[in-house]
């Protein structure tokens, strides 16, 4: 028989003076048992969260989403995906915030960039690790999430700038590339809708992952013991 995770759901035992001892003493593998503790049921606009007791009558659907989610997938996520860019200087400032919601609901490092398109929006945002002073000491830092989000984010007339300075640029090295004005016009419209379609993915994705979660206290955790 294969070894699997275990979720506790108890009304009358507590996690730590009496689920936990039983664990260990038995031997169990702790880092594969979680107490449901809780569900979050949504956020308020500056990020607050809302929590309430977990109920078997109105959160099934919140708890297999969590079985989902604690499987080897979100082990992949886990390792392999350890920090989270959380300030893009091209990304609406909406979906930048929500980038941020998300990170430290999933306990994410964050990190920051430009994505510039040009040498006058480089390094207008940024990740700084502060006292780093060499490269290995802004990696550790990172790895301990010790990183902070700086800049700026994007909009649409910044972005539509950015293209129109890059299709100058293109006709003054390139003269050929005159005929091809007339598809430039379009460069505004193409911007806005998406933009449009970036919101519309943003709105979707936070009222998805805004919702109902279970909250999980793993039984490894230091304080679950005290």
């Amino acid at each position: 028989m294969h070894a699997r995770g275990v979720l506790f759901f108890s009304a009358e035992d507590d996690p730590a003076d009496t689920l936990r001892p039983r664990l260990e003493a038995v031997g169990a593998n702790l880092r594969r048992v979680h107490f449901i503790n809780g569900i979050t049921v949504g956020y308020s606009g500056s990020g607050t969260r809302s929590d309430r007791a977990f109920s078997l009558e109105t959160d099934v659907e919140a708890l297999d989403a969590k079985l989902t989610e604690l499987g080897e997938d979100f082990a992949l996520f886990e390792s392999c995906f350890p920090d989270m860019e959380t300030l893009n200087g091209q990304m609406l400032a909406t979906c930048n915030r929500s980038a941020e919601r998300l990170a430290r609901r999933w306990n994410k490092a964050i990190v920051a960039g430009s994505d510039a398109h040009t040498l006058a929006a480089l390094g207008l945002t940024y990740t700084e690790v502060p006292g780093a002073e060499s490269a290995d000491a802004f990696m550790d830092g990172l790895k301990n999430r010790a990183g902070c989000a700086r800049g700026i984010s994007g909009d649409y007339w910044t972005l539509t700038q950015a293209v129109m300075s890059i299709r100058v640029s293109l006709m003054r090295g390139r003269a050929w590339t005159v005929a091809l004005a007339p598809l430039f016009l379009a460069v505004p419209f193409v911007i806005l809708a998406n933009y449009a379609k970036e919101h519309a993915f943003n709105r979707k994705w936070t009222r998805r992952l805004g919702g109902r979660t279970i909250l999980l206290t793993p039984a490894c955790a230091p304080e679950s013991a005290a």
